[in-house]
């Protein structure tokens, strides 16, 4: 306990073979205003090869309809096909922040984002993000976009 903040820290290993080959380092300050401040750190072994992309992926019962960020927009921009998106202040509906592939997989990335704001979320930092009324499991589970059902808990807040 800090001050006025509490501070939790704490570490994971993943183990391959009785080896650890990932250590995740989380740090979740909560401050005197109630606000969280997280810090995540990832460290590979030596023995793995470089990996893809990591990230976050938390749901929350967040309704709120609009989604504003300050980064690359409007439109969907993964780091191998952002070249069309440009960096400035977005707003746009929450419906309009899935892309609807036929084969429902993770959508709806948007990089390079320095704030997010929806509803009582206020996000600052260096992320990637996307937001959706949708489950990974049931985006991984779907087999084509009309059957998908908008979720009560809203996944994703994801962050890279």
């Amino acid at each position: 306990r800090l001050a006025h903040d509490i501070l939790v820290d704490c570490r994971w290993h993943w183990l391959s073979h009785g080896e650890v080959v990932i250590t995740s380092h989380w740090q979740l300050r909560f401050d005197a205003c109630g606000k969280l401040h997280l810090a995540v750190q990832g460290e590979r072994s030596g023995c793995l090869p470089p990996l893809p992309r990591t990230g976050l992926t938390f749901q929350v019962r967040d309704q709120a309809t609009l989604v504003s960020w300050l980064g690359a927009g409007p439109h969907e921009n993964y780091p191998d096909r952002r070249s069309s998106a440009c960096f400035s202040r977005w707003e746009q509906p929450l419906d309009a922040m899935s892309t609807p592939y036929i084969f429902p997989s993770e959508n709806g990335l948007r990089c390079d984002t320095k704030s997010l704001d929806w509803g009582g979320w206020h996000v600052t930092g260096h992320f990637h993000f996307s937001v959706q009324p949708y489950s990974t499991q049931q985006l991984m589970a779907t087999d084509h976009w009309h059957r998908m059902v908008p979720e009560r808990c809203l996944d994703n807040a994801g962050w890279a």
